[in-house]
């Protein structure tokens, strides 16, 4: 009978129980007042939860372990040679072209977790992102494994689980991360991390505050260059991943 939810887009009319939106949502932080307070898509939602009179425990999203996807990700690992003791890095490239990060900088990472720090390095994506991932791969001097492109979202949890740590752009893939206890390396450039890092304390979120049109929150980037996400030097990113491992 109650109906709660925010009135955004014309959607009020579907509610009871009509909440304002947040100001935020889907503007450039620049345009951002001073006075207003900027909260984790998170604890948005679960606002509306609480308003229903419900207590929340847990706020931090969690996907449970599923023991039919766990053994197709071991079956797959195990066709790449990695074993239980084996450190394993997901490296996630793929998202919007403006949320991306350059290709060869990618590799290059991918060769530092694997020749430096001898781990095992897995590039995921979905579909659309094979051209992507197979350049990453390419331009690498070892040879990292490449994800199934065909496997489900469960599936991909449970690799993220067995994963030791995520290196991504701010995408979905952050998110699945953290709702398996896996830390995240998250390189943000025009979303504002403070609604979309990853959720949870353990998290390295790199961004350079400094870059041109920071935060701008759009698709495709519409400069004559990709300042905000070029300015995410390879060697910040490998110290983190060196810390975090």
């Amino acid at each position: 009978k109650r109906r709660i939810g925010y009135n955004y887009r014309h959607r009020g009319f579907l509610l009871t129980d009509r909440v304002k939106a947040p100001l935020y949502w889907n503007r450039p932080m620049w345009e951002y007042l001073d006075s207003i307070k900027v909260y984790h898509e998170v604890d948005s939602w679960l606002k509306l939860i609480e308003m229903a009179g419900f207590h929340v425990k847990e706020r931090r999203p969690y996907i449970r372990e599923s023991h039919k996807n766990q053994k197709r990700c071991e079956c797959f690992l195990k066709e790449h040679n990695v074993l239980q003791a084996d450190t394993l890095v997901c490296m996630h490239p793929g998202s919007n072209i403006s949320y991306q990060w350059k290709s060869d900088r990618f590799a290059q990472v991918g060769d530092f977790i694997m020749e430096r720090l001898k781990a095992k390095v897995c590039i995921s994506g979905g579909p659309d992102d094979a051209d992507l991932v197979k350049k990453i791969a390419s331009n690498m001097h070892a040879k990292p494994i490449v994800s199934n492109y065909r496997m489900n979202l469960s599936e991909y949890a449970e690799l993220l689980r067995r994963a030791n740590l995520l290196v991504s752009i701010d995408t979905c893939a952050t998110h699945i991360a953290s709702a398996v206890n896996t830390p995240v390396i998250a390189l943000f450039g025009p979303g504002d991390p403070r609604i979309w890092r990853p959720y949870g304390e353990e998290h390295i979120v790199i961004r350079k505050k400094d870059a041109i049109c920071i935060g701008c929150k759009k698709p495709k980037c519409t400069q004559e260059k990709h300042y905000c996400m070029d300015a995410i030097s390879v060697e910040e990113v490998c110290k983190a991943v060196k810390n975090k491992l």
